[in-house]
Parts: C-alpha cells; structure tokens; sequence
C-alpha cells in the first residue's frame, strides 16, 4: 500500500492557491496540509491570523488537516525570544485539539562552515531540539511534534563536488562537525579521516558508513559525507524521540 500524498498550502501564499489545494485535499481523500511561516520579528498574531483566515475561507476541516508552525532558521534568534514568541503562537491555535498533527519545524545548521577550523572537531548547539525539549516542560494545550532540518540550512544549496569534505555528526544535543579541505592529498584525507574518529559515538547508531570509511582509509564524494551524516542524525532524532516517549 503506497503513502498519502498531502497538498501542502503554505500559508504566505495568495488565498486562492490556499483554497485551492485544500479542495485537491477533499478531492483526494487525503485532507491538506499548512504550513505556517513563524518569524520571531513578527507578532504571533500574525501566523495565528494566518490560520484562522485560511480555515474560514478555505472550509478545511482541522481533524483532517495537518498543521505545521515553520521557524526555518532560528540560527541567529534569541533563545528566550523565540522560547515566548512559540508559546504565544501556540497557546493561541485555534481548536488545537483538533488538529490532525501539529508539527513545530526549525532548523539552526549554519549555511557556511568556512569559519570552523579544518580537522578540529567542532561542536554546534541543536537549538531546535533544544526548543523542542524546553516545550516539554510547559503547560501547553498540545505539545507539536518534533520537526528539523536535519544537518542542513533550511535554504541550503544542493551540495557540491567542489565543497570540501565535511561530516556533520549528530550526538546528543549537538552537531559535532569536522571540516576537511577536499585536497585530494593523501595526507590531508589521513588527517580529516583521524579528525572523524575523535567523534565518534561508543555504540554504533546510522553511522555505519562514515566507520566503514574509516576503517578503510578512504574519502568518498562529499555528497557521501553528506547523505551519510544524514543518516546518523535520523537515527539520533529517532531514538532521542523514543527516548523522550514521543
């Protein structure tokens, strides 16, 4: 049996494309999906007036429609800023109870890594998860489900042959990244694959291949690296979440 396919209205865009894909959703039997531009600069109101406008003009019905409140970047945004901006946002959701899901989705990868040092582990903060697990604590009228971007900026570029090699390995609350210089010299490949090994999780968890290029000495496409990495960080989130019992 395949998977659903979704409309997904984002809702910065015009009404009629809104109103528009939630009728393919009735349509297909699949209901539709929001997704809901949250920027810290702007009043909560905003995004809350966002939702309710498309409900009432598009007659989507909440317990068939997903809901997601998209951060994007919180990279740059003050912690307790960003910590009330979501609290307002979400103590505010119209019928929240209804929702079919309600997902929280942000991200806080760096676009560029060129300030982080070559073969020197460098450690960087998960604030998405770090939100999402400060959410927990709170008295909320529904906890959204965890969303991220996985190791990547959310309007990252597709990744290049000529970016230098990088891995970007997911452990606990942080990014542990290791930037190489993509040289081709088999010193510098040496001294990025010994750099990986300073990382390293004790127990294995979705990093197979980056231990396997290890063990082998070899340094494949960067792209590897970065599907790779990937793969670990969705293993981490995956067991994180269970962890957590969501």
């Amino acid at each position: 049996e395949g998977a659903a396919v979704v409309p997904v209205a984002a809702l910065d865009r015009l009404m009629s494309a809104r109103i528009k894909l939630a009728r393919i959703g009735r349509e297909l039997g699949s209901g539709v999906a929001f997704r809901v531009p949250c920027r810290v600069a702007d009043p909560a109101q905003a995004a809350l007036s966002a939702v309710s406008e498309t409900l009432g003009h598009s007659g989507a019905d909440p317990s068939r429609t997903d809901l997601v409140l998209d951060y994007a970047s919180i990279r740059d945004e003050r912690p307790s800023s960003l910590r009330r901006h979501l609290a307002e946002v979400l103590q505010g959701l119209p019928e929240p109870g209804r929702w079919r899901s309600l997902v929280l989705a942000a991200g806080s990868f760096p676009r560029d890594l060129s300030a982080i040092p070559r073969y020197s582990p460098t450690a960087l903060r998960r604030g998405e998860w770090e939100l999402w697990s400060w959410l927990r604590g709170r008295d909320l009228p529904r906890l959204p489900s965890y969303g991220d971007y996985g190791v990547l900026h959310p309007k990252a570029a597709q990744a290049s042959a000529r970016l230098p090699d990088n891995v970007r390995y997911t452990v606990g609350p942080v990014w542990q990244v290791v930037r190489g210089a993509h040289s081709g010299r088999e010193e510098a490949d040496q001294d990025f694959l010994a750099a990986c090994a300073q990382v390293l999780d004790p127990v294995p968890c979705g990093d197979e291949f980056i231990r396997s290029q290890i063990q082998q000495g070899t340094v494949p496409d960067p792209a590897q690296w970065l599907v790779a990495s990937l793969q670990r960080h969705l293993a981490v989130v995956l067991r994180q979440l269970e962890d957590a019992g969501s």
